[in-house]
Protein backbone atom coordinates (compact mmCIF):
# COMPACT_ATOMS: atom_id res chain seq x y z
CA UNK A 1 0.00 0.00 0.00
CA UNK A 2 1.40 3.36 -1.01
CA UNK A 3 0.83 6.02 1.63
CA UNK A 4 0.31 9.61 0.58
CA UNK A 5 1.08 12.55 2.85
CA UNK A 6 -1.69 14.99 2.07
CA UNK A 7 -0.62 18.62 2.11
CA UNK A 8 -3.82 20.06 0.69
CA UNK A 9 -4.60 20.54 -2.97
CA UNK A 10 -7.00 23.46 -2.53
CA UNK A 11 -9.05 22.15 -5.46
CA UNK A 12 -12.24 22.83 -3.56
CA UNK A 13 -11.29 26.50 -3.25
CA UNK A 14 -12.33 26.67 -6.91
CA UNK A 15 -15.57 24.82 -6.10
CA UNK A 16 -16.93 26.74 -3.09
CA UNK A 17 -20.47 25.41 -3.49
CA UNK A 18 -19.29 21.78 -3.37
CA UNK A 19 -17.04 22.54 -0.40
CA UNK A 20 -19.95 24.12 1.51
CA UNK A 21 -22.28 21.27 0.53
CA UNK A 22 -19.79 18.75 1.94
CA UNK A 23 -19.66 20.62 5.24
CA UNK A 24 -23.46 20.97 5.36
CA UNK A 25 -24.07 17.28 4.61
CA UNK A 26 -21.56 15.82 7.08
CA UNK A 27 -22.18 18.18 10.01
CA UNK A 28 -25.24 16.36 11.42
CA UNK A 29 -23.80 12.89 10.81
CA UNK A 30 -22.13 10.66 13.39
CA UNK A 31 -18.46 9.91 13.01
CA UNK A 32 -14.92 11.05 13.57
CA UNK A 33 -13.98 12.60 10.22
CA UNK A 34 -14.03 16.35 10.60
CA UNK A 35 -14.65 18.84 7.81
CA UNK A 36 -10.91 19.23 7.12
CA UNK A 37 -10.41 15.50 6.59
CA UNK A 38 -13.62 15.18 4.55
CA UNK A 39 -12.55 18.02 2.27
CA UNK A 40 -9.06 16.53 1.92
CA UNK A 41 -10.53 13.18 0.87
CA UNK A 42 -12.86 14.85 -1.63
CA UNK A 43 -9.95 16.82 -3.09
CA UNK A 44 -7.92 13.65 -3.53
CA UNK A 45 -10.84 12.08 -5.42
CA UNK A 46 -11.15 15.22 -7.57
CA UNK A 47 -7.43 15.12 -8.39
CA UNK A 48 -6.95 11.36 -8.97
CA UNK A 49 -10.34 10.74 -10.63
CA UNK A 50 -10.54 7.05 -9.67
CA UNK A 51 -13.11 4.74 -11.21
CA UNK A 52 -13.55 2.70 -8.04
CA UNK A 53 -13.03 3.59 -4.38
CA UNK A 54 -13.56 1.26 -1.41
CA UNK A 55 -14.15 2.45 2.13
CA UNK A 56 -14.14 -0.12 4.92
CA UNK A 57 -15.84 1.21 8.02
CA UNK A 58 -18.50 3.74 7.00
CA UNK A 59 -20.21 4.38 10.38
CA UNK A 60 -22.10 7.68 9.85
CA UNK A 61 -20.68 8.39 6.39
CA UNK A 62 -18.63 11.48 7.23
CA UNK A 63 -15.79 10.39 4.94
CA UNK A 64 -17.72 8.23 2.45
CA UNK A 65 -20.24 10.91 1.48
CA UNK A 66 -17.69 13.63 0.57
CA UNK A 67 -15.84 11.10 -1.59
CA UNK A 68 -19.09 10.19 -3.37
CA UNK A 69 -19.86 13.89 -3.83
CA UNK A 70 -16.44 14.32 -5.46
CA UNK A 71 -17.08 11.32 -7.73
CA UNK A 72 -20.34 12.95 -8.77
CA UNK A 73 -18.46 16.19 -9.50
CA UNK A 74 -16.01 14.15 -11.60
CA UNK A 75 -19.01 12.70 -13.45
CA UNK A 76 -17.57 9.22 -13.04
CA UNK A 77 -16.63 6.64 -10.48
CA UNK A 78 -18.24 4.65 -7.71
CA UNK A 79 -17.44 4.18 -4.05
CA UNK A 80 -18.23 0.93 -2.23
CA UNK A 81 -18.90 1.52 1.45
CA UNK A 82 -18.54 -1.59 3.61
CA UNK A 83 -19.89 -1.68 7.17
CA UNK A 84 -22.08 -4.12 9.04
CA UNK A 85 -23.62 -1.60 11.45
CA UNK A 86 -23.87 -4.51 13.92
CA UNK A 87 -22.98 -4.05 17.57
CA UNK A 88 -21.39 -7.50 17.83
CA UNK A 89 -18.94 -6.57 15.05
CA UNK A 90 -17.93 -3.34 16.83
CA UNK A 91 -17.06 -5.39 19.91
CA UNK A 92 -14.48 -7.54 18.12
CA UNK A 93 -10.81 -6.95 18.78
CA UNK A 94 -8.88 -5.70 21.76
CA UNK A 95 -11.38 -3.25 23.22
CA UNK A 96 -11.33 -2.39 26.88
CA UNK A 97 -14.28 -3.36 29.04
CA UNK A 98 -15.26 0.32 29.19
CA UNK A 99 -15.19 0.62 25.38
CA UNK A 100 -17.26 -2.53 24.95
CA UNK A 101 -19.75 -1.22 27.49
CA UNK A 102 -19.94 2.15 25.70
CA UNK A 103 -20.47 0.61 22.25
CA UNK A 104 -23.10 -1.78 23.63
CA UNK A 105 -25.13 0.80 25.53
CA UNK A 106 -24.65 4.17 23.85
CA UNK A 107 -24.53 3.63 20.10
CA UNK A 108 -27.65 3.03 18.02
CA UNK A 109 -26.07 1.62 14.86
CA UNK A 110 -29.46 1.13 13.17
CA UNK A 111 -30.14 4.86 13.54
CA UNK A 112 -26.61 5.78 12.41
CA UNK A 113 -27.00 3.62 9.29
CA UNK A 114 -30.38 5.24 8.57
CA UNK A 115 -28.83 8.71 8.90
CA UNK A 116 -26.05 7.77 6.51
CA UNK A 117 -28.47 6.39 3.93
CA UNK A 118 -30.74 9.43 4.19
CA UNK A 119 -27.73 11.71 3.65
CA UNK A 120 -26.71 9.69 0.57
CA UNK A 121 -30.19 10.02 -0.90
CA UNK A 122 -30.53 13.71 0.06
CA UNK A 123 -27.18 14.53 -1.58
CA UNK A 124 -28.30 12.64 -4.71
CA UNK A 125 -25.11 10.57 -4.78
CA UNK A 126 -26.63 7.08 -4.76
CA UNK A 127 -25.51 6.58 -8.40
CA UNK A 128 -21.92 6.92 -7.19
CA UNK A 129 -22.25 5.04 -3.91
CA UNK A 130 -22.95 1.38 -3.20
CA UNK A 131 -23.40 0.37 0.43
CA UNK A 132 -22.52 -3.18 1.38
CA UNK A 133 -24.02 -3.90 4.78
CA UNK A 134 -21.73 -6.68 5.94
CA UNK A 135 -18.60 -7.19 7.97
CA UNK A 136 -15.55 -6.65 5.78
CA UNK A 137 -14.42 -10.22 6.53
CA UNK A 138 -17.63 -11.48 4.93
CA UNK A 139 -17.41 -9.41 1.75
CA UNK A 140 -16.12 -11.36 -1.23
CA UNK A 141 -12.94 -10.00 -2.71
CA UNK A 142 -13.67 -7.26 -5.21
CA UNK A 143 -12.22 -7.83 -8.65
CA UNK A 144 -8.65 -6.54 -8.78
CA UNK A 145 -9.16 -5.69 -12.43
CA UNK A 146 -11.96 -3.30 -11.48
CA UNK A 147 -10.36 -1.93 -8.33
CA UNK A 148 -8.22 1.13 -8.98
CA UNK A 149 -8.11 2.90 -5.63
CA UNK A 150 -9.07 2.33 -2.05
CA UNK A 151 -9.04 4.47 1.05
CA UNK A 152 -8.50 3.53 4.62
CA UNK A 153 -10.18 5.89 7.01
CA UNK A 154 -9.11 4.17 10.18
CA UNK A 155 -6.91 7.09 11.18
CA UNK A 156 -7.22 8.48 14.66
CA UNK A 157 -8.64 11.89 15.45
CA UNK A 158 -5.20 13.16 16.36
CA UNK A 159 -3.75 11.89 13.08
CA UNK A 160 -6.20 12.65 10.28
CA UNK A 161 -3.91 11.26 7.60
CA UNK A 162 -5.28 8.67 5.27
CA UNK A 163 -3.77 6.35 2.77
CA UNK A 164 -4.54 5.35 -0.76
CA UNK A 165 -3.36 2.26 -2.48
CA UNK A 166 -3.46 0.65 -5.85
CA UNK A 167 -4.83 -2.74 -5.00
Amino acid sequence: MKSIAYEGLAILNNLPELKQNIVNVITPLHGWAGAEKAIAMAELILEKKPDVVVEIGVFGGRSLIPQAMALKENKKGIIYGIDSWRTQDTLEGNLSVADKDWWSKNVDLHNIHAGCMNAIWSADIDKHCIIIRASSQRVPRLSQAALTSCTSTGATQSNPAFATCNC
